[in-house]
């Protein structure tokens, strides 16, 4: 479908929803939010053991050091660690277990020991048994990660899509192409070592366990955000603990913790690995684990050093992102706050400089859960949209909150279904622009595209998609299908460009 012209006249709609008075629920257990402390460095380890078990002869590693202290993570596990390094009279020293996070990856002991020189340098040797090689590497401190990596605090990616909301960066062009792939510097490894990554847990796939043995666990399916010279991430652990009040698990391909854990031992032994369901590594347990801990991470844009570090525990439950939702839980960041939604639907407001928690606002029933008002277990997108004097969130329609006290500032007439709401800018307003057809992979209704008032939730306009002649198809805006469908409309100046499909109803 060919671009459509925004030159439209702003009509007269509906009167705006009367505004709620209802204040934010502060449900479950507060956020502990932490500030890391001590002296910051990234350290670069390259390792060299000839003779060492598959996948061991030759690897690096990146991760960031506190006052000397240097964290291994596990490789596969999250909440297990791997151990640490120290750093201490020039010399960095230690041992850790580690696993290749590959089918069939092997776990290793590996022990350092390295001279560090004046300049930075690192050189010592590294054994696994009795295989022995070398480790070399350097240590840069912040100072000089601050100096050499400064980002640009007006510059930014602040929503899921983009400085402006509507799909495509900044005005302007791109000050400079990256034309060759040597051009490209490895700048830095987030501090923390808990961001998950890989398929999704509670699934059909996390109970083989050659899969449970040596992949991670999900994440949260969200993208970063950049505000401040700070990159967000919103994302969840996986936690031994349920979160209250308990409900009955909603949807196939999904087992409670005891049932998942007999087939998980059912299909070891059937590996040939000798485990009792008492015995199960915990890299394994944990992803069969039903609860979540929510994460908020403000990470220094410069360094990749963690700034602050906020955690809902037990918030919500342990789904996967596959096919089915939310997904796209993005965070966004306006006016000195970062919002963002968790595992348990609800959506949180910090200060974007200390982390400070200042609202929780439940949209729906647990994500999972039959009586979800919000964020259905069915592709919904679960995407903050953060602008100035409102946020957006998903509650059963798309609805606008204050950003200072998380109280409802109105609800619209647009039915959440797979999009994200592009923002367009006019003038002096925002306006937001999704599909109004309600699809899946499976049928499609048919529907147009509606815009509102972001300051009040006021219909705008509408436009209706032209329909095939066909009784048995319909077209859409397309933002539909296992998370594939991330908003479907883009807007730049005065154009939105639509992806409209046609198919069987």
């Amino acid at each position: 479908m060919t671009p459509r012209i925004l030159r439209i006249a702003l009509v007269s709609a509906s009167a705006a929803l009367a505004l709620h008075a209802s204040a934010p629920a502060q449900d479950g257990p507060r956020p502990e939010v932490r500030t890391p402390e001590g002296a910051y460095a990234l350290v670069h380890l390259e390792f060299s053991i000839p003779g060492a078990p598959a996948g061991f002869e030759s690897w690096r590693y990146v991760g960031g050091m506190r006052d000397g202290r240097l964290p291994i993570d596990h490789g596969v596990g999250i909440r297990q660690s791997g151990g640490e390094l120290r750093l201490a009279d020039g010399e960095l020293t230690g041992r850790f277990t580690r696993r290749q996070p590959v089918r069939g990856g092997g776990e290793a002991e590996i022990q350092v020991r390295a001279a560090l020189d004046p300049e930075g340098t690192l050189a010592g040797t590294a054994r696994i048994g009795e295989a022995e090689g070398t480790v070399r590497g350097r240590v840069i401190p912040e100072a000089r990660l601050r100096e050499e990596q400064a980002v640009d605090a007006e510059a930014g990616w602040p929503t899921f899509l983009g400085p402006w909301g509507g799909g495509t960066r900044a005005r302007g062009p791109t000050p400079a192409l990256v034309r060759r792939p040597d051009e490209i510097r490895f700048a830095w490894r987030a501090e923390e070592t808990d961001i998950g990554q890989g398929i999704g847990s509670i699934s059909r796939f996390m109970f083989n366990w050659r899969d449970a043995t040596s992949l991670r666990t999900a994440s949260g399916s969200s993208s970063p955000a950049l505000a401040d010279g700070r990159v967000f991430v919103s994302y969840y652990v996986p936690t031994a603990t349920l979160p209250e009040p308990r409900q009955a698990r909603f949807s196939t391909g999904h087992a409670p913790f005891e049932r998942a854990l007999e087939r998980l031992v059912e299909n070891a032994r059937e590996a040939g690995a000798e485990v009792s369901a008492d015995a199960v590594p915990a890299p394994a347990l944990e992803k069969i684990w039903e609860g979540v801990d929510d994460v908020v991470l403000a990470i220094d844009a410069a360094t990749g050093q963690t700034l602050w570090k906020a955690v809902m525990p037990a918030r919500g439950y342990n789904l996967q992102h596959h096919k089915e939702g939310p997904f796209n839980m993005s965070p966004a960041v306006a006016e000195g706050r970062v919002f963002a939604i968790g595992m348990g639907t609800d959506l949180h407001a910090f200060d974007v400089a200390d982390g400070r928690h200042l609202w929780s606002r439940r949209l729906g029933g647990a994500a999972g859960h039959n009586g979800c008002s919000g964020i259905g277990n069915s592709h919904m997108s679960a995407t903050v949209i953060a602008l100035p004097g409102v946020v957006v969130a998903p509650m059963g329609t798309w609805c606008g909150f204050d950003p200072a006290t998380g109280r409802t500032l109105w609800e619209s007439s647009l039915a959440v279904r797979h999009a994200t709401l592009a923002v367009w800018r006019s003038e002096d307003r925002h306006v937001l622009i999704g599909g109004t057809a309600g699809a899946s992979h499976r049928w499609i209704d048919r529907g147009g595209i509606l815009a509102l008032d972001a300051s009040d939730g006021r219909e705008l306009w509408r436009i209706e998609i032209e329909q095939p002649a066909e009784a048995d198809r319909s077209a859409s805006v397309h933002s539909d299908g296992r998370g594939a469908g991330a908003n479907g409309i883009t807007v730049f100046n005065d154009h939105m460009l639509a992806h409209v499909i046609e198919a069987d109803t």
